[in-house]
Parts: structure tokens; sequence; C-alpha cells
């Protein structure tokens, strides 16, 4: 409950403070911590096993793999489209050789919702992400790198 209301840095979402006059005071000191938080942060989406794999309708299939031509740990961009909170994301590159679903109730699901409802393009439905796939085959979004016009 007390979590709940506190103010949270709206950059880094690291730093939490009781009073803006407190976030506002330690500004100084948090800048340049922020700044490197900012684009740094990422949301692990775990490689799931194959039988939990959603299918993506609009995708001509499911893949949760690295995009051809992008090496482990490289940033590429995601495009993501969201309804609802009840409703599975739909995830996918250019090529659309990775292309998933991220179902509700998993890690990022939420989060990644309020972060393109919040942005409201394309009336709050989809907005697109740097994301990479580590060399456990795990795929990091970076939900503070976006950008509301095409990335590719």
């Amino acid at each position: 409950e007390i979590f709940e209301m506190l103010r949270q840095c709206n950059r880094c979402k690291r730093s939490f403070y009781c009073t803006r006059e407190c976030q506002l005071n330690h500004w100084r000191t948090h800048k340049a911590e922020c700044q490197v938080l900012d684009e740094e942060y990422s949301i692990q989406l775990c490689r799931p096993n194959h039988s939990s794999l959603q299918f993506a309708s609009s995708c001509k299939g499911v893949s949760f793999e690295r995009p051809s031509g992008v090496n482990v740990d490289e940033r590429f961009w995601i495009k993501v489209q969201c309804l609802t909170e009840s409703d599975e994301h739909l995830v996918y590159d250019k090529s659309r050789s990775c292309s998933f679903s991220i179902m509700p109730g998993t890690p990022g699901h939420l989060e990644l919702l309020k972060k393109v409802q919040y942005c409201k393009a394309f009336d709050g439905r989809k907005l697109y992400f740097k994301a990479s796939f580590d060399a456990s085959g795990n795929c990091n979004v970076y939900p503070n790198v976006c950008s509301t016009t095409r990335k590719w």
C-alpha cells in the first residue's frame, strides 16, 4: 500500500519519492544515473517452451528467434500491438522472422501495454521498441527506447 503511494521517476522507473519536492531536490544527483538507466532498462521475455508458444494470427508463423542477420545482444526494432489488458500482444520485427505473442499475466505484458497506451500513437494500440536476444535465447525489450514512427 505504501509503495503505491510513492512517486516514481517517469524516465527510469527505478527511483521512488515520497513527494514531488523530494523528487525535484534529488534530480541533480539522479539525472546522470537516470539517463544511463533509461536506455538500458529492459524487460526480459524468457524463451517459452515450444508447446506454450502462441500463434499470432496475422503473422505467417510463430518464431521466438533472433531475426536473420541480427547478432546476439544486437538491438533491432520490433512492433508491439496491444488492445487491452486481457488480450495478447502481437510482437514482430520488419521481416516477421521474429513473431510471437505476449500473453496476459506474463512478464512484460502489462508494462508494455501501459507504455503503448501512454504514447497514444495509433490510438494507443501499437508502438515500436528496441529489442535484442541474448545468448540464452531470451528476448529483451527496451521499453524506454521506443518510437511512434515506423522504424523499418
